[in-house]
């Protein structure tokens, strides 16, 4: 059997798909399990990357030991033993975790813990694309993938030249992406989307081009303000698209109060769905959209794993991060401002209190992107 240990966000864990699907190839004949935080396990499930996944509560001690006897348990009822456990997360709970698994072996990114454990590992690479990291450590149990990574650094001279995938030509767009570490898309295709239909019924008698908004993110600093996605909003509802306000249920408040301003629309060609769907719903429904509209959040994501189109606003973050939507068709909005980045995941509050980044990126420019990249026809 094998492991994966992937506790992050939403976000990161959608980033890790194309490693865990090359895991999933290189050990056909093994059950693969995943250990997520608390709430993902029945996405996971439902796109099939996994046979199994065992849900955490992150800083519960308890939680990880339950999770710990029924992952040996699992093990023992099915192939006997753990033959590898790929630690994708980087912290000391889970490096220990990883290691009371008592896998055969077991991998993970270089770090002190890691080297006293006797892990397998391999450098992080801070410059690269996230999803290129967690194949990075994957390439340690699979030849072939090495060779691929490799092969492709000779290409391109120099071991740092994946870093190049994180930015923007002068046409704003992204390199594209290798087909060996490709986002997986062929698992959520082959799943029926009746079930979203039933759901959203305004589906079955749309004719128009739709589109997902998501004006919310985990991090209040990540936000884009509510009245650039209502001018946004009002200028696709004027050629003719269909909106579904989309996020989760703390952020069913937010996309209302856009939605006052677009009372006239409202259940006609506006519709607001936060809070009333699960992450697998969400993202079966974003698999019908023509495009979707968000920050650095998890809904880049979310669209890169059924392959629609993306615009996502970057404020506080930047590209050079690593966690750039990981499909060849999406395109990113920012300012150019010395004070970006201020950190690697936003904050509640704007460092120097002024949330340039945001407040000073015009609804202008994101309708420019959809314009010039041509996502959405006749736009």
């Amino acid at each position: 059997m094998i492991v994966v240990i992937q506790t992050a966000f939403l976000g990161d864990l959608i980033l890790s798909f194309p490693a865990i699907a090359r895991l999933k190839a290189r050990f056909p004949d093994q059950n693969l399990v995943i250990v997520c935080r608390k709430g993902l396990g029945q996405f996971l499930e439902g796109v099939g990357i996994c046979d199994h996944a065992f849900e955490v509560t992150k800083g519960s001690q308890h939680s990880y030991e339950r999770v710990r006897y029924a992952i040996e348990e699992y093990a023992r009822t099915r192939q006997g033993s753990i033959e590898l456990v790929a630690c994708f997360h980087r912290s000391l709970r889970s490096l220990w975790f990883a290691k009371r698994l008592s896998g055969k072996s077991t991998i993970a990114f270089q770090s002190f813990f890691a080297k006293i454990f006797f892990f397998k590992t391999t450098a992080y690479p801070k410059s690269w694309p996230d999803a290129m990291r967690y194949l990075s450590l994957v390439a340690l149990v699979d030849e072939k993938l090495a060779r691929e990574i490799s092969a492709n650094h000779q290409a391109q001279s120099s071991v740092e030249d994946w870093s190049s995938l994180n930015h923007l030509n002068t046409k704003g767009e992204f390199p594209t992406i290798p087909l060996f570490a490709s986002m997986p898309t062929q698992a959520v295709s082959a799943i029926s989307s009746d079930t979203i239909i039933e759901k959203v019924p305004q589906l079955r008698f749309s004719s128009k081009q739709a589109v997902a908004i998501f004006p919310g993110s985990v991090w209040e600093t990540k936000r884009w303000t509510p009245e650039g996605f209502l001018n946004v909003a009002k200028n696709l509802l004027q050629s003719g698209c269909d909106i579904f306000f989309m996020g989760s249920p703390d952020e069913k408040s937010l996309c209302e109060s856009i939605c006052t301003d677009l009372a006239d629309y409202v259940g006609k060609t506006v519709f607001n769905l936060a809070g009333s769907l699960s992450v697998l719903e969400s993202v079966l429904l974003i698999k019908r959209m023509n495009l979707v509209i968000c920050n650095d959040s998890a809904a880049q994501h979310m669209s890169a794993l059924v392959g629609t189109p993306c615009v996502s606003i970057f404020g506080p973050t930047t590209l050079n991060l690593g966690f750039r939507p990981w499909n060849n068709q999406s395109r990113v909005v920012q300012l150019d401002l010395a004070c970006r980045p201020c950190g690697a995941h936003g904050h509640r509050k704007c460092p120097l209190s002024h949330h340039d980044c945001m407040r000073k990126l015009s609804s202008t420019q994101v309708l420019d992107a959809i314009k010039s990249s041509g996502l959405l026809n006749n736009f």
